[in-house]
């Protein structure tokens, strides 16, 4: 703590060096209001202070001489660009009923394109606007953004307050079936969704495109993104295996602060420091997708059939797998019961994030236990857990292994993402649609959509569907797969000037697999006319 702060902070910024670096670790409290600009370059994770504290820790270090107003640590972030920055509480005398705020802060000399990116206030720009700006500021002040694949966005608005974790903790469809169609290669332009990120790991390991727009509305998958780039970037394979392959490192905290935190925006490194017990004990119990994994563990507990799931996923032959399935498995995972808990909408979103409308589009063209009966036979009866199935693997072990995971969790997968093959992926944090306003005519050649157009009313898919039209060029691709064989929208693309082609239609009670997840029932694919 110093008395005389704000000459000290004048003084430091006389000496530090164009490309110089300093911190600060200081107790502070907040204003009642946060600046856009904090918000979008810092965030807001656990740096406001109600009314309380902001009075009581300014009258308890009054008696120290030390006056505690919100203006130091404002200040600071005035005068100099923030590289990182951390807000936490420190637990004096008795822990969690007494807490000093606390920030932890990395700076430097404030540029000129800084300060007129700062001056710009980003809530009036249009999407495009927005866009163009962000890429600028990544260009000319990198040293600012630390992250270079993270565009900048505003945490504090209620689009992305709704989000506290990621849903899904590892990505739900087949990049494998995806790599046969799409004819990726290195001069495309891609547009995908984040989820967990490791479909687009497998796009930039298998061809590295020329540029990756990974886009999700949740801040928290898009932390989850930056995690697993800044851990191919710096950490050794066994440590990264440790994180995304067991799901476990008793040393995430350590790493997290001094070998990842150089590669995360000062967002994810505060949301990955505030959630730094992730990895003690299993990354994939985490995120809303952990919910439905935990359910799915009790039922196999309370049914007894631990030893056969061990069984299951690491049988030698597809014949012996499918055997221990239909005997042992096949009844508790099809019971009525549980086919009633997924008819729960709330158990939907929350658990496996299916919400209302996709599920409606699948009750319309069979029933729930129809379809959960084609989901899973099918894959039993086609891929072998052990060595080709890691999906379910790793839903059924809560871990992958050396020959059952994602080819980033591979060594040579590794080692290849991480001489360059990230360098062309940009994360956006924004609603789909308002990303592809901010891209130009013609800008992409690849659009894989997953499934999210279930999700949408008539007048959401008319509107996202009209900007692909407009940012896919000519001979361009749209991919997407769907709870229902034959889904409504597909006339929306052929209004917009799509020719629209299915990839493969999953037939209820043929047996024949969609892909190795095989829990959707059609993969199409929209050609740009």
């Amino acid at each position: 703590m110093i008395d005389k702060f704000y000459p000290v902070i004048d003084r430091i910024k006389t000496l530090l060096s164009p490309n110089g670096l300093f911190g600060i670790a200081d107790f502070y409290v907040s204003g009642r209001v946060i600046s856009n600009d904090i918000q979008v370059q810092q965030g807001t994770l656990n740096r406001h202070c109600n009314w309380f504290t902001r009075w009581f820790w300014q009258i308890w270090f009054e008696f120290d001489h030390i006056n505690l107003h919100p203006s130091r640590r404002d200040y600071v972030e005035y005068q100099f660009d923030t590289i990182k920055s951390f807000n936490g509480r420190n637990h004096f005398l008795i822990p969690y009923l007494v807490q000093i705020p606390y920030y932890v802060w990395l700076g430097t000399t404030k540029s000129l394109a800084s300060a007129n990116l700062n001056s710009i206030d980003t809530s009036s720009l249009t999407s495009s606007e927005k866009l163009k700006n962000s890429t600028e500021s990544n260009t000319d002040n990198s040293s600012v953004n630390s992250s270079v694949w993270r565009q900048p966005y505003n945490p504090a608005l209620p689009r992305h307050t709704q989000f506290n974790s990621y849903i899904y903790a590892f990505t739900w469809e087949d990049p494998r079936e995806d790599m046969k169609v799409l004819d990726l290669n290195e001069n495309d332009s891609m547009f995908v969704i984040t989820s967990a990120g490791d479909n687009l790991l497998e796009y930039a390991l298998r061809a590295n495109p020329k540029r990756i727009h990974c886009v999700d509305l949740n801040p928290c998958q898009n932390h989850l993104l930056e995690l697993k780039l800044a851990g191919i970037s710096a950490l050794n394979y066994k440590d990264f295996w440790s994180l995304f392959g067991k799901g476990k490192h008793p040393q995430f905290e350590h790493l997290l602060d001094t070998q990842l935190s150089p590669y995360l925006s000062s967002h994810a490194y505060q949301f990955w420091k505030t959630n730094s017990k992730t990895f003690q004990k299993n990354f994939f119990r985490t995120g809303s997708s952990g919910i439905a994994l935990r359910i799915l563990h009790l039922i196999i507990t309370l049914s007894g059939l631990s030893r056969d799931v061990a069984s299951l996923c690491h049988a030698s032959s597809i014949k012996e797998q499918k055997k221990i399935y239909d005997d042992k498995l096949r009844p508790a995972i099809l019971h009525s019961l549980l086919v009633k808990i997924l008819n729960n909408p709330v158990f939907l979103w929350k658990a496996l994030g299916v919400p209302i409308r996709q599920w409606k589009m699948l009750l319309n063209e069979g029933t729930a236990y129809q379809y959960l009966c084609d989901t899973f036979d099918g894959v039993m009866a086609h891929y072998k857990l052990a060595n080709d199935g890691y999906f379910y693997f790793l839903c059924l072990m809560l871990h992958y292994n050396s020959e059952s995971c994602p080819s980033y969790l591979t060594q040579s997968g590794f080692e290849t993402l991480k001489n360059g093959a990230l360098n062309s992926i940009k994360i956006h944090t924004n609603y789909i649609v308002d990303v592809l306003k901010g891209l130009g005519d013609g800008e992409l050649t690849k659009a894989v959509v997953m499934d999210h157009i279930d999700w949408f009313s008539e007048s959401e898919a008319e509107e996202e569907i009209k900007q692909l039209a407009r940012a896919v060029r000519k001979g361009g691709y749209v991919f997407w797969r769907s709870s229902a064989r034959c889904p409504w929208y597909n006339n929306v693309f052929v209004k917009h000037g799509f020719a629209v082609d299915p990839i493969c239609i999953r037939e209820p009670g043929s047996g024949v697999p969609l892909d190795r997840v095989n829990m959707y029932a059609s993969f199409y694919r929209a050609t740009k006319l």
